[in-house]
């Protein structure tokens, strides 16, 4: 297996840029750290930042954040990514998009059958539900000013009783996407209210694994029933079910330290967490059951 970093520092003499060491040596002007430096292989680099991972999902208020999205970045596939003129490169491998309608605008996403997860389950529909439900705000029963009563100062959100539910995410550009998916196989389709410059980047959200979530949340049997759960919850508009999803998806994928349920680790890039120091050190080791284009 190829190690992509070790080393990951929560405080770095108040340095507050990324580091990067690729295959050398601490030196003696190297700031004081917690840091662990891998010895100096073609398979393997370190480098550091300022701030611990804290969140596997950074589409939340609490999670959104460099610390998390650096992690992500390598754990998660996409749609597409970007050349260094910051344009679009398509990643086929894990899917496609396009346009079917200008009036109404329609985008329709092809889910690859290479994208998976690397517990084995394919990416399916019910991923891209799970973050339009959560951002298009249509399934909180609370508004922001009351939700503000259950968020703590770091933005995190405490879980809701009962059937109160509250995605503590932002809904600008999903918001425009008011009704429920069309889906048919591995295809998915959103229907904008109205015309929107930028709805590239507000499909390409497979973000959280929908049945890890539908197991965690709903006690789902398997991954196709999790999946399914939280489809059918969302479809249905089943207060219960989309009140203990909503707790799952704020709080459940929250970590400072490697989890006892590593279910919360499934990753869909070409990486996945296998070691976290508390405080210390994170490493990322190569995803066997990856089967796209950016293979480690």
């Amino acid at each position: 297996m190829k190690n992509l970093f070790k080393g990951v520092s929560t405080v770095l003499a108040g340095a507050l840029a990324l580091s990067l060491t690729s295959c050398t040596p601490p030196t003696a002007s190297t700031p004081p750290s917690e840091s662990v430096q891998v010895a100096s292989t073609a398979e393997s680099f370190t480098f550091m930042w300022n701030q611990p991972l804290y969140s596997l999902n950074m589409d939340t208020s609490y999670g959104n954040a460099t610390a998390n999205a650096i992690v992500r970045y390598f754990t998660y596939d996409s749609l597409f990514t970007y050349d260094t003129e910051l344009n679009k490169v398509p990643n086929t491998s894990f899917g496609t998009w396009e346009k079917v309608s200008d009036d109404p605008l329609k985008a329709k996403i092809t889910i690859a059958e290479t994208a998976t997860w690397s517990d084995g389950t394919p990416v399916t529909p019910a991923d891209y539900v799970l973050r339009w439900a959560a951002g298009c705000g249509q399934f909180n029963t609370l508004s922001d000013e009351e939700a503000a009563e259950y968020q703590d100062e770091d933005m995190s959100m405490q879980n809701l009783e009962g059937e109160q539910a509250y995605f503590n995410t932002g809904t600008y550009g999903f918001d425009l996407m008011k009704d429920f998916p069309e889906i048919d196989g591995n295809t998915i389709t959103f229907t904008f209210s109205e015309q929107f410059a930028d709805w590239e980047y507000y499909i390409d959200i497979a973000a959280l694994p929908a049945h890890v979530v539908g197991m965690k949340a709903l006690g789902s049997a398997d991954a196709a029933a999790g999946a399914q759960g939280v489809v059918d919850a969302f479809k249905n508009k089943d207060k219960a079910a989309i009140a203990k999803i909503a707790n799952s998806w704020n709080n459940d994928f929250n970590m400072t330290e490697l989890p006892k349920d590593d279910s919360i680790l499934v990753s869909s890039g070409p990486y996945v967490i296998s070691e976290y120091a508390k405080g210390s050190s994170i490493t990322l080791t190569q995803n066997e059951n990856y089967k796209g284009e950016h293979a480690a």
